[in-house]
């Protein structure tokens, strides 16, 4: 659903507070994409957004949304995922908002379909793909292999109870103090994959009680 079919949409349910809502929403969508870092307790987790998206708390929303409450803002946060105007998927210590058709939210060089200039991780090379900030020194050549968002965020969902963020921050480290056991570009998924697997049983993981299986908003 394209922006103005998602505007028609919401305009067509008469509800002025959904309106507002929606109006909301896409003022705090990323237009480039971009990383934030979210409060998790005691420290933070670094967060890739990709165009379309945004970090949603429903307190935080309450104190820019003049006369709608933390309980309001929820249900009408669900009922836009009802009606397919945006999709949800719950973190520990967030929910990611994604507005249907992020590719309206992109800036006019990413949404033209020109092929950037972004380094991939994948040997075909994916131009939509995003560098995030984890850059880690490898073994057989000069330059760091990058994290691409696209492996982060499926990371992120594979391990949604730990701090991927933090984890990920300690592998470089690892990675810059043991030289002569560096990865090769070709094995740092792999080598990723184990690092993440590792700090799950070893219960580094922050449960939680049982969150919605069906991407609710929280």
């Amino acid at each position: 659903m394209d922006r103005r079919k998602q505007d028609a949409a919401v305009f067509a349910s008469k509800t002025a507070d959904l309106v507002k809502i929606w109006e909301w929403c896409k003022r705090r969508a990323s237009k480039r994409g971009e990383t934030v870092s979210v409060p998790t307790g005691k420290g933070t987790t670094e967060v890739i957004l990709q165009p379309g998206q945004f970090v949603f708390g429903r307190h935080s929303a309450a104190k820019e949304i003049p006369g709608l409450t933390a309980s309001g803002i929820r249900r009408r946060m669900e009922k836009l995922r009802q009606m397919s105007i945006l999709a949800t998927q719950t973190a520990p210590h967030y929910t990611l908002v994604t507005l249907c058709d992020p590719k309206t939210y992109k800036e006019p060089d990413q949404a033209s379909g020109h092929p950037s200039d972004q380094a991939s991780d994948h040997p075909t090379g994916h131009p939509t793909d995003q560098a995030t900030q984890y850059k880690f020194p490898v073994c057989g050549q000069d330059e760091p292999w990058v994290l691409m968002a696209a492996k982060l965020a499926e990371y992120q969902e594979t391990y949604p109870h730990l701090d991927v963020g933090a984890e990920l921050r300690e592998a470089v480290q690892w990675c810059r103090d043991h030289e002569s056991r560096q990865k090769t570009p070709r094995g740092m998924h792999s080598f990723l994959g184990g690092w993440l697997q590792r700090a799950q049983n070893r219960g580094k993981a922050v449960w939680e009680k049982p969150r919605a299986p069906d991407g609710r908003v929280h």
